[in-house]
């Protein structure tokens, strides 16, 4: 159960941070570099949080049951 849950927290992290590149890097008019560092951080630790939060509480508990 341990193995599973560090696989999907590496997977989350792994999947939100990827959306959070192609966003800031991509989709978003930025030229400063920090900025933009800054940015993919945001979102990622956003999307992340959001990710968790949601596979907390709608994917856990019946799968648990």
């Amino acid at each position: 159960m341990k193995t599973m849950f560090l696989l999907i927290m590496v997977l989350i992290l792994l999947f939100s941070f990827c959306i959070s590149g192609y966003i800031s890097f991509f989709k978003f008019p930025l030229r400063d570099p920090k900025l933009k560092v800054v940015v993919f951080m945001m979102i990622g630790a956003a999307a992340s949080a959001f990710t968790f939060i949601l596979c907390l509480t709608v994917i856990w508990p019946p799968v648990m049951m």
